[in-house]
């Protein structure tokens, strides 16, 4: 019978998701514009645009809310735009007034003289066609399916569609689009949609048993990763009660996993007792262990029960999200279940 001092242990880790500059942005940019219409008052939120499209820029380079943090941004340049173009403008027609006074009467009789009527047509008719051309509208960060519909809902016709590598724009949503945001087009030009292809994550861990630090996805986005991050005591704990165990079931296939171009790496915290994975490594496990440096996988994997197994590319795209530390808590899934999945999703 097993006695309390023999259960398992199993650890529980919250990691919280937040973008405070995104949320600054946002609501100094909501200030700035509501206040920023209002006479004469307006002059007064110009330190507020500044810092709307300031933290605008820090929040887009995180990862989270990085949605939040354009609206910021687009609000804080809409609110300066607006007054100091207003004030160009007004400028602008008051010199063009004071200009044109003087030499109104001479124009118009040269005007009349010389303007063939062929050369007016044609103005009315270059006219009528600035009329007829539309805004392209903002699409940054929707994907494809749903930036077609907008565009065509514009009365735009689709063009390419464009895959390109980012470094911060997830892969599949829209980086940018050609005639760009706000620029003026007719219907029948073609709308290109330039989208990101991903580009591999950085994932930076020391390998236990060589001491070497290095990131293991190594600009490899489509490779198949199978990260396994497991506490060592309690999987040895398994091992020694001869219980059936994933780290055995998944080195006894890993032959089967390199013959379908498929990585497994194990993970464990970086604090481990230095007895434990001494043990660990005399088990003779082929597959590679390393410390979960600085907390680094778990900066890009939620979790919240161990072991947590996730079938990714190098991009960060989960291929199979059937496999988690939750369902073995609960007996949902077993260590060969595992296995099966990986094999039937990674192909």
């Amino acid at each position: 019978m097993e006695t309390n001092t023999e259960k398992e242990s199993r650890t529980i880790l919250v990691e919280t998701k937040s973008n405070g500059s995104a949320v600054t942005a946002l609501v100094l940019g909501i200030i700035g514009v509501v206040v920023g219409f209002i006479p004469y008052i307006g002059w007064f939120m110009i330190p507020v645009w500044l810092l709307a499209i300031i933290f605008g820029f820090i929040g887009m380079r995180k990862k989270f809310r990085r949605k939040m943090a354009v609206t910021g941004l687009a609000l804080g340049i809409l609110g300066a735009v607006y007054k100091i173009g207003f004030w160009i403008v007004a400028a602008g027609g008051l010199f063009a007034a004071i200009a044109g006074n003087g030499s109104a009467t001479e124009t118009d009789n040269t005007a009349a003289e010389s303007t063939p009527i062929v050369e007016t047509a044609g103005t009315e008719e270059s006219e009528q066609k600035d009329a007829e051309k539309i805004e392209v509208p903002f699409v940054e960060g929707e994907d494809v399916e749903t930036t077609e519909s907008i565009l065509t809902e514009k009365g735009f016709t689709i063009g390419e569609i464009i895959e390109m590598d980012h470094k911060e724009i997830p892969k599949g949503e829209v980086i940018e689009t050609k005639p760009a945001y706000g620029e003026l087009a007719t219907s029948e030009t073609p709308i290109d949609i330039y989208v990101s292809g991903g580009t591999a994550e950085e994932l930076t861990l020391e390998n236990m048993e060589t001491r070497e630090v290095k990131d293991v996805i190594d600009g490899r986005k489509d490779q198949i990763f199978v990260f396994v991050y497991f506490n060592a005591e309690s999987q040895l704990q398994q091992i020694d009660e001869g219980e059936e165990n994933l780290l055995v079931n998944l080195n006894s296939n890993l032959a089967k996993f390199n013959e379908n171009d498929i990585e497994v790496i194990g993970i464990i915290d970086e604090s481990t007792e230095f007895t434990v994975k001494e043990k660990l490594m005399a088990q003779g496990f082929d597959i590679p262990f390393y410390l979960n440096t600085d907390e680094a996988y778990n900066q890009i994997h939620d979790f919240f029960f161990t072991p947590d197994i996730n079938v990714q590319n190098g991009a960060g795209e989960i291929i199979t999200e059937n496999l988690s530390g939750e369902s073995f808590f609960f007996d949902e899934i077993t260590v060969d279940d595992v296995v099966n999945e990986i094999l039937d999703k990674a192909r």
